[in-house]
C-alpha cells in the first residue's frame, strides 16, 4: 500500500520513482565504501610505513593515528549529517568527497607521523 508524504508546501505527494533516486543512492553508496575503503586501507599498512620512516615506536604512532582518525570519522558524521539537513545532501557529499581527495593527498605526502597524526 503506498502512503502518501507530505509535502513541504502542506500537499500530498506521490511516493519517489525508483528510476530518479536510484542512481543518485547508489552514487552516494559508491561514495561511502570509497572513503571507507580509504581509511580501511591506511590501518594495516600504517606500522609499515613508520617503520620505514624510522618512526621510534610505530606501534604507539599507529594506535594513536588510527584512533585519531575513528574519533574524526564519529564527530565529522555527525557534523556533516546537520549540514546535509540544512544545504542538501548531494552538496555534502560533494564537499566529503573534495575533502577526502585533499587530506588523503596530504595523508601520501606526510613525512613524519605527528603530520599524519595532526590530520
Amino acid at each position: 500500500r503506498r502512503v502518501a508524504m507530505p509535502a513541504a508546501s502542506g500537499g500530498a505527494r506521490a511516493p519517489r520513482d525508483p528510476q530518479r533516486w536510484l542512481p543518485r543512492e547508489s552514487a552516494a553508496l559508491a561514495c561511502c565504501f570509497a572513503d571507507y575503503f580509504g581509511l580501511a586501507v591506511l590501518t594495516p599498512t600504517l606500522p609499515f610505513y613508520l617503520a620505514d620512516l624510522g618512526t621510534p615506536r610505530p606501534e604507539l604512532w599507529t594506535g594513536a593515528i588510527v584512533s585519531a582518525q575513528f574519533a574524526a570519522v564519529v564527530l565529522g558524521n555527525y557534523a556533516w549529517g546537520q549540514v546535509a539537513d540544512r544545504l542538501g545532501a548531494l552538496w555534502a557529499l560533494r564537499a566529503t568527497m573534495v575533502g577526502d581527495a585533499l587530506f588523503f593527498s596530504l595523508s601520501a605526502a606526510a613525512a613524519s607521523p605527528g603530520l599524519l597524526l595532526a590530520q
